[in-house]
């Protein structure tokens, strides 16, 4: 895993010294606001003395300029490692309600100084609400996910054009992929990994590229929609970009 940020701290005693290191993960970890959230740390002790530190953890509400603590610093708990000892500790927090994707960032701290730190994508519970969305899938699981979610869910069929506004959500494999898909439409495809290759390279997709903006990607990121921010947050992406609107950078899918 590649990483964005490591935090030392050194505390000499004679010749020996403790370096506890915290690993950060280099993605946004993406959860719900208002709901208990949690964030993995890999904590090391690279040093060749034991270590013990008193740790706590305060939250910063990101904006282009500033970063507004959220709070103060609250205890956490307190790490003791032995020399080379490594360990994975789970920080229990929640972020305020918001009404859009908001950036926070996490600090560990010691005696007041930064062991590590994490930025957090904080999403509304309501993102895909209303959203209008003409959808085809055998199994009807996605389409029965997303409506619980409060978007706007009708039947796709390539007979009939779908509501004003809509984007068609195609989840099926490559052979039960509808054909045409509708003049000037945005479309979401999502297949299973296998069938995405064969599907984007002059294949069956090819051709449907040209009655509008087909935006293919692996079904399976998708699974558990319902519960996972980082899946939802991608999916409402996936739906501003059929619509042809400004996007961010997707958090984890390989969209073709």
């Amino acid at each position: 895993m590649r990483t964005r940020s490591i935090f030392l701290l050194l505390a000499a005693a004679s010749t020996a010294r403790a370096e506890i290191a915290i690993v950060n993960p280099e993605s946004p970890v993406v959860v719900f606001a208002g709901r208990p959230a949690e964030i993995e740390w890999r904590i090391e002790n690279r040093g060749d003395a034991p270590a013990k530190l008193d740790c706590s953890h305060r939250v910063f509400q990101l904006s282009s300029a500033t970063a507004a603590p959220i709070g103060p610093a609250a205890p956490w708990k307190t790490l003791a490692l032995e020399p080379g000892q490594r360990m994975i500790e789970t920080l229990a927090f929640a972020l305020p309600a918001v009404r859009a994707t908001t950036t926070f960032r996490v600090e560990i701290l010691s005696e007041g100084k930064p062991l590590g730190r994490q930025l957090v994508l904080a999403c509304p519970t309501d993102l895909l609400k209303g959203a209008k969305l003409s959808v085809h899938d055998p199994d009807a699981r996605l389409a029965s996910a997303l409506a619980r979610l409060g978007a706007l869910v009708s039947r796709y069929n390539p007979d009939e054009a779908p509501p004003a506004d809509a984007v068609i959500v195609i989840a099926a494999s490559r052979a039960q992929i509808p054909s045409p898909l509708g003049t000037g439409r945005g479309a979401i495809v999502l297949l299973p990994a296998r069938d995405i290759a064969a599907a984007t390279l002059g294949g069956r997709l090819g051709v449907l590229v040209e009655h509008g903006k087909i935006f293919c990607t692996d079904a399976a990121r998708f699974a558990e929609i319902e519960t996972d921010a980082g899946a939802q947050l991608d999916f409402f992406k996936l739906v501003q970009l059929a619509l042809g609107r400004e996007t961010l950078p997707f958090t984890d899918a390989n969209v073709r």
